[in-house]
């Protein structure tokens, strides 16, 4: 699958038939989450399922000269077990967490649980909150914690990640940025000035 960011995409509604679909678009959102030019939080791509992903390869098709912000960040995942602290680790092994994510701007949902680390597999898959002066286009809460005790192990998680192993990518035309999914995560910096056009291929 390929899409072009800032280009519509087809996602289904929950609880609709699978051939009722919702073109998202940057101008319906004003900026969707995958296909907008602003923030998006640290994260891995799909599910376990389905959606599983391995990789992304990211293409910068143009970009103008004086292109402001809209980096890629990327934080590694190995040896997780071994850098968190044990506390946190028991969350994320023990504890399934759910996110819930916003498909458009007429208020339809999609919820996804999961197991947030599984060590069998050395597998990792988070979203990570947006700041709270953001409007969220998703939110992860563990099952027995709050919202805000959820964002607390979530916010600590994504700090002690970014410590140990942490690159920002400037995107400039032809730029091809390979990123394994099961090994890191990565967010979107807003992009604040100037143009770019960045093709995203999944491997699965």
């Amino acid at each position: 699958m390929a899409n072009a960011l800032g280009r519509p995409i087809w996602v289904p509604h929950q609880g609709q038939d699978e051939a009722r679909r919702a073109q998202l678009t940057h101008l319906g959102l004003g900026d969707d989450p995958i296909t907008g030019k602003g923030l998006l939080p640290f994260h891995t791509d799909g599910d376990r399922g389905e959606y599983k992903t391995r990789y992304l390869i990211l293409y910068c098709l143009e970009a103008s000269e004086d292109n402001q912000g809209g980096e890629t960040l990327i934080a590694s995942t190995e040896n997780i077990a071994g850098i968190l602290p044990a506390d946190i680790y028991q969350i994320l092994t023990q504890h399934d967490a759910t996110t819930r994510f916003r498909l458009d701007a007429e208020g339809h949902f999609k919820s996804l649980t999961y197991r947030v680390y599984v060590p069998e597999s050395a597998s990792l898959m988070a979203y990570f909150p947006y700041p709270k002066s953001e409007t969220p286009h998703w939110a992860t809460i563990f099952s027995g914690f709050s919202a805000a005790s959820s964002r607390d192990i979530l916010t600590n998680m994504e700090e002690v990640l970014t410590k140990r192993s942490f690159c920002a990518h400037h995107w400039r035309k032809h730029d091809l940025l390979i990123i394994d999914n099961e090994k890191s995560i990565h967010a979107r910096q807003p992009l604040t000035h100037g143009y770019r056009h960045v093709v995203r291929v999944i491997c699965r």
